[in-house]
């Protein structure tokens, strides 16, 4: 065995282990449900699949940037400036076709090149126009920005697209993710053209698509609870505790529920409420930028706010119901 295939096998051993810690919780809430239904001899409820997280394509939330134009003898003019190599650079086919990040990264580098311009000019019809386009540039900019945020492909998986879950620990990225989105936020009111920073971090949204993932593993969590917390409040009366004591098959379903909810589903779910007190100020202060589209802001708050809540609730109606059985039959969990 080469070295090669044995480094590619531990790649891909480890890559399929990290696949399957993101849909352990999936597994476990299926096997949950499964077995409280062997307890209880009844058939298990059906589960749909979630409903996938959508935003418009990434070409409708883009925003419109008018370009800017200049005459050949104003760009000549400028030979011994900076602005010159840049504009020359920008209007190749492959400028004009720039990745979001790279647009971002040449804009603002273009600004700070008119400014230095601006103090090499000596010509002031030259300078006015210099000073026009700084102008010009500096209300683009956010923008600019804007396109960054909506119109790059690693902001936009990292938000939609996964099929995995969170697994709860440090696979889940969260301390790359959060210094990712903290730091794109920055941009917009402290422009950096520093281009590895940047492309750094949203490598790291598209490797881990924390966001994604978070609100997937919310849906999940609640489309699984609510269900089968309505078909327990239906079979209830199946559950005898007279005078207060449990019966075996009141015993089984502790166990079950200490077994599965206790111990592997509740730690994860514990996760995901601190990922999302620890992303939400930085999801909560883009969601209110007036310069990002209104589909993107909306949904952000959606998955921020409404979601999270149903989410929240469906575990509290959860707990509240296997609260009552203790009470009932006077056990407690872990007992």
């Amino acid at each position: 065995m080469t070295a090669a295939y044995r480094y590619a096998l531990l790649v891909t051993t480890l890559l399929l282990a990290s696949c399957n810690e993101k849909m352990q919780l999936h597994d476990d809430l299926n096997e949950y449900r499964q077995r409280l239904a062997n307890v209880l001899d009844s058939v298990p409820p059906a589960i749909t699949d979630i409903t996938p997280l959508t935003l418009p394509p990434l070409a409708e939330l883009r925003p419109d940037i008018e370009n800017m134009t200049m005459q050949l003898s104003d760009f000549y003019a400028l030979q011994d400036c900076p602005v010159n190599t840049l504009i020359a650079e920008r209007n190749t086919s492959l400028g004009r076709a720039q990745h979001p990040s790279s647009r971002f990264v040449y804009e603002v580098t273009l600004l700070e090149s008119l400014e230095s311009c601006l103090t090499q000019i000596e010509d002031e019809a030259i300078a006015g126009t210099l000073e026009k386009w700084l102008k010009q540039k500096t209300q683009q900019l956010p923008l600019v920005w804007a396109d960054l945020i909506a119109g790059s492909e690693e902001v936009y998986l990292g938000l939609t697209r996964s099929s995995a879950y969170v697994a709860g620990d440090d696979s889940d990225g969260m301390t790359s993710t959060r210094a990712a989105f903290s730091y794109l936020l920055s941009l917009s009111s402290k422009p950096s053209n520093d281009s590895d920073v940047l492309e750094q971090h949203l490598q790291q949204l598209i490797e881990y698509r924390l966001p994604a993932r978070l609100w997937r593993t919310q849906l999940l969590v609640s489309h699984h609870l609510s269900v089968m917390t309505q078909w327990l409040k239906q079979i209830e009366g199946d559950i005898q505790c007279p005078n207060g004591k449990a019966i075996q098959k009141a015993k089984y379903l502790v166990n079950v529920f200490n077994l599965f909810f206790i111990e592997k589903i509740q730690p994860v779910l514990g996760q995901v409420n601190r990922y999302h007190y620890q992303l939400a100020p930085i999801i909560e202060e883009l969601a209110h930028h007036p310069a990002l589209p209104e589909a993107l802001t909306t949904f952000l708050q959606t998955n921020i706010d409404e979601r999270f809540n149903r989410y929240q609730q469906s575990v509290h109606t959860h707990i509240t119901w296997w609260q009552a059985l203790f009470s009932r039959c006077g056990v407690r969990p872990g007992v």
